[in-house]
This record gives C-alpha cells, sequence and structure tokens, in this order.
C-alpha cells in the first residue's frame, strides 16, 4: 500500500486562506505612518490596482509617474515608496499576502518567481475594461474567502480565481516584454537561461565566463543575447543586478558596508565600494545615508 508520503502538508491544504490572504483596503499609500513601519511583514507580496491617481512611485530606487490606471505587482525582495498627490482620494483594489498562498493554490513556479524577478519592473498601464475586468476577479476572490469558507471545493475556487489574477498579471508582463512568450526564439531562451543561473550565482559569480562555462554558451552567443533582448552586454546585467542587490541591503538591513561586500561575493571590501562609487557616484554609505534622509523627510510631513 502506498503511504502518505507528507502528512503535514496534507493538512496545510485545509488551511483557512484569511490567515495568509488580505482584501483590507490599502490606506497606506497616502499615509505617512506607513513609511515608520513599512509594511506590515507578515504581508510580504502585493498586488495592486489604482485608479485614476497621480503622483509617483519608487520600485527599487527607480521612480514610475503615476496616471490614470495602473497595476503593481511587488514582492518582498521590492524596495518601494509611494508618493501619491496631495489630496489623493485612493480608489484602489489590492490584495496582499505571504508565501503560504503558492502553496496552498498549488500555483506553477512561473507565478512565483515572476513575483521575486529582479528584472520584472512591476507596474503596468491599465485601460478602464482592464480594470472593470481585474476588479472583478478580485471582488470575487475576496467574496469566495469571506463567505464560502465552509463550502465545498471552497480551496479549489480560490486557486482557480487567484491564477486568473496571476495570469492576468503575467500577461501585461508578457506585453511589455515579449521575450518571456518566445520559448522557440534562442536569443530569448539564452537570456532566460542566464537570469536564472545569474540569480541563482550572482552572490559569487561576478564574471560572465562564470556563466558562459555554467550554460556551456561561448562569449558571444551570450552577449549577442543579452544584447538583442535587453540591450546590455552580459557582464551589465550581472553589475545590474549585484547593483540592484547592495542597494536593497544598504537600505533594508543594518549591516556593514563591509558585510555586504562579503555577501556579495566580494573579496576585499574595498573593490565593492569603488564598484559601487562607479556605478553610482556615490560612496555606500552615502547612498544609504540619503536614502535614510528621504525617508525621515516623508515621516516628518
Amino acid at each position: 500500500m502506498e503511504q502518505v508520503k507528507n502528512l503535514q502538508g496534507f493538512e496545510f491544504l485545509d488551511r483557512d486562506p484569511k490567515k495568509f490572504l488580505n482584501f483590507e483596503p490599502l490606506h497606506f499609500l497616502v499615509d505617512s505612518e506607513f513609511y515608520k513601519h513599512q509594511p506590515v511583514k507578515r504581508f510580504q507580496y502585493m498586488v495592486i490596482l489604482l485608479e485614476k491617481v497621480t503622483g509617483s512611485v519608487q520600485i527599487d530606487f527607480k521612480t514610475v509617474d503615476v496616471k490614470d490606471n495602473m497595476l503593481f505587482i511587488l514582492g518582498p525582495n521590492n524596495q518601494y515608496d509611494f508618493n501619491l498627490a496631495m489630496g489623493t482620494e485612493v480608489k484602489c483594489v489590492g490584495m496582499t499576502f505571504t508565501e503560504d498562498l503558492f502553496s496552498f493554490c498549488g500555483f506553477q513556479k512561473t507565478y512565483h518567481s515572476y513575483f521575486n524577478d529582479w528584472s520584472v519592473e512591476p507596474h503596468y498601464f491599465l485601460d478602464s475594461r482592464e480594470v472593470a475586468y481585474l476588479t472583478q476577479i478580485i471582488g470575487n476572490v475576496e467574496h469566495e474567502v469571506h463567505h464560502y469558507a465552509e463550502a465545498p471545493y471552497h480551496r479549489d475556487m480560490v486557486a482557480s480565481m487567484l491564477e486568473q489574477v496571476m495570469i492576468f498579471a503575467y500577461r501585461k508582463e508578457t506585453e511589455k516584454n515579449d521575450w518571456r512568450s518566445k520559448p522557440e526564439d534562442n536569443y530569448s531562451a539564452r537570456y532566460r537561461l542566464f537570469l536564472d543561473a545569474l540569480e541563482e550565482h550572482f552572490h559569487h559569480w561576478h564574471l560572465v565566463v562564470d556563466y558562459t562555462e555554467h550554460l556551456g554558451l561561448h562569449e558571444k552567443q551570450l552577449n549577442r543575447s543579452c544584447k538583442r533582448v535587453a540591450g546590455l552586454s552580459a557582464l551589465q546585467v550581472i553589475h545590474q543586478r549585484l547593483l540592484l542587490e547592495a542597494k536593497r541591503l544598504l537600505v533594508g538591513s543594518t549591516d556593514s558596508v563591509k558585510q555586504i561586500a562579503f555577501d556579495l561575493g566580494f573579496a576585499d571590501p574595498a573593490h565593492f565600494s569603488k564598484f559601487f562609487k562607479k556605478k553610482t557616484d556615490r560612496w555606500p554609505m552615502q547612498f544609504r545615508a540619503e536614502q535614510k534622509g528621504l525617508v525621515e523627510e516623508k515621516e516628518e510631513v
């Protein structure tokens, strides 16, 4: 007789999604108090739909103008700061959730990696029809979670509806970056493999040759693929990933510059500081102080 291999995992399927899925109004988008304890840690993932708002949002240190209708897909690694126009009445639909959601719904790896993909710029402009469509889907999920918890096939219904949200978001991403939907294209396929390897090894592999040997590619092949898809050389992509992680660690942790350098695979902290200065025109501690100053300024408003 076949044994049940993971009883704990089996019991997990019966958990109440309200324990890791939240639909409360996202007032923090215009609430300065939010920035004093950003955001509630137990909900690390967010899907936010904003309607007819103006202002800006900084996501991973890049500023995006907010206008009309926009969708934001934010994961636990993203650094973000909403700065909507004063007096804005936030009309939005949103969900916040934890890592548990992906296991609960049995989602394919694509959705999970999408929220954690550093190469994604997670903001999308929507037209009025898309707003109505996505609003209805998220509203249906909320209704199911709060009113049908005891109904048969509740978990299946929640998973099915949430997958529609994920597909909608990923479809917007592939519209913006169509290489993601071209598995048959050699350039796209190589670039995707390179990004996967980079995400796994960037903490200790900083040279192009590390990746070409790992992937069995010639350096020209990899560079050509990166240029065709991203408009960058392979080395520029590696540096881009290292720099983003350095910024995230400088802002999101209290680790010393020395510790961050070692965490990112630099044998010499001075080399890391020079690398950071060359790429940003700021020394690491300067960057950290400037970002901290921006947060403190917002808290005083």
